[in-house]
C-alpha cells in the first residue's frame, strides 16, 4: 500500500501501524503523473488525505492497485469517473469524525456572535474600549438556518437548539426532519429568515459556488455565515465583496476555496472574519479512527471481505 499526503500528514499518522493490521505500507510522492507511476508500482492500494487526485494521475496508477482510500470524508478529492473508468474502488469515511465538526462549527458560531476575536484584541490593546468590540449577541433567540441536515448539520442542530436557537433547515434531500427545526421551502427563504448561517454540505457540482453575490445581498445585514464543510460551496471572491460592503456582518470559516491559504488571500484581509485552517475534523481520538477504519477498510477490500464504511466502485 502506497500512502501520500500532502504535507507529512497522512505519512506522519499511518506511519505507526498496528501490528494487528499486518499490511505493508510505504510513502511516496503522488504529486504529478509521473510520481504515482513510480510509487505505484506493485502497490495493491492508495492512501491519500486531500491531495486531489485528477483522471491523470489515476490514469497513471499501476494495473495492481485496487482501492484508492480517502482518510476522510466527501468524495471531493477523487475523480470518480477515472477511478470507475480504471475499475479502482474508493473508499471515504462518512461520519468519522462528526462529533468534532459539529463542536467545532458551534465554536465559530459562538465566536462569531460574541466577536471573540475583536474581543481578544480590545483586551491586549484597549481594555477600558471593550465596547468597541461591536455589539456582542447570543445564539439564545437567535434563527440559525442550517444549509444541509445530514450527520454533522443534525449534530450542530442538537447544539445550537441547547443554546436556545430558533433553527431553520434547507435541505432537499431530507424527506424528514428531526424535531427542533421547521424546512425553509428554498434557500432563498433560509437566508432571508437567519441570522447565522452555516454550510453542511459536500462539494459536488450541484453546490460548488452555492452561495455568491446574489444569495448574500439575501441575507440580512447583520448575518453571520459560518462554514466548516468544503471552501468551494462559497465563492469566496463575492464573499469578500460582501463583507467588506457590509452586506453581512462577519464571517468565520474552517475551510477556504485554496488550501493551504495563502496569506495574501484576500479572504485574510476581509473585515470581520475568523479563520481556522481546517482543523474542525480533528481530535487524537478522531485521527485514529481515520486512521484504523481507512487501513481496514482497503485491507479488507483487497482481500475480498465485507467493508464496513463507504464504498464506491
Amino acid at each position: 500500500m502506497v500512502v501520500s499526503g500532502r504535507g507529512e500528514f497522512t505519512v506522519k499518522v499511518f506511519a505507526d501501524v498496528p501490528p494487528e493490521h499486518d499490511i505493508e505500507l510505504r510513502s511516496g510522492s503522488l504529486a504529478t503523473p509521473e510520481d504515482v507511476r513510480a510509487s505505484t508500482q506493485g502497490a495493491d492500494a492508495v492512501v491519500v488525505d486531500y491531495e486531489f487526485l485528477s483522471a491523470d494521475h489515476i490514469a497513471a496508477m499501476s494495473d495492481s492497485v485496487k482501492i484508492i482510500g480517502y482518510s476522510g470524508t466527501g468524495l471531493d478529492v477523487v475523480d470518480l469517473e477515472a477511478a470507475r473508468a480504471r475499475n479502482i474502488a474508493v473508499l471515504y469515511l462518512p461520519g468519522f469524525a462528526t462529533e468534532e465538526v459539529a463542536e467545532h462549527t458551534v465554536a465559530l458560531m459562538l465566536a462569531g456572535v460574541r466577536r471573540l476575536r475583536r474581543a481578544d484584541q480590545v483586551a491586549r490593546t484597549g481594555w477600558g474600549e471593550w465596547r468597541s468590540a461591536g455589539p456582542l449577541r447570543t445564539l439564545n433567540g437567535a434563527t440559525v438556518g442550517l444549509i444541509g441536515l445530514g450527520r454533522i448539520g443534525s449534530g450542530v442542530l442538537r447544539r445550537v437548539r441547547a443554546f436556545g436557537a430558533e433553527v431553520v433547515a434547507y435541505d432537499p434531500d431530507a424527506t424528514e426532519l428531526p424535531e427542533g427545526c421547521r424546512r425553509a421551502g428554498s434557500l432563498d427563504e433560509l437566508l432571508r429568515a437567519a441570522d447565522v448561517i452555516s454550510l453542511q454540505v459536500p462539494l459536488t457540482e450541484q453546490t460548488r459556488g452555492l452561495l455568491g453575490e446574489r444569495e448574500f445581498q439575501l441575507m440580512k445585514p447583520d448575518s453571520l455565515l459560518v462554514n466548516a464543510s468544503r471552501g468551494g460551496v462559497i465563492d469566496e471572491r463575492a464573499l469578500v465583496d460582501a463583507l467588506e460592503r457590509g452586506d453581512i456582518s462577519g464571517a468565520c470559516l474552517d475551510v477556504v476555496e485554496q488550501e493551504p491559504l495563502d496569506p495574501a488571500a484576500p479572504i485574510t484581509r476581509a473585515p470581520n472574519t475568523l479563520l481556522t485552517p481546517h482543523v474542525a475534523w480533528y481530535s487524537p481520538a478522531a485521527e485514529r479512527r481515520s486512521r484504523d477504519h481507512t487501513l481496514n477498510g482497503v485491507a479488507a477490500f483487497v482481500r475480498g471481505e465485507p467493508v464496513r464504511f463507504g464504498v464506491l466502485a
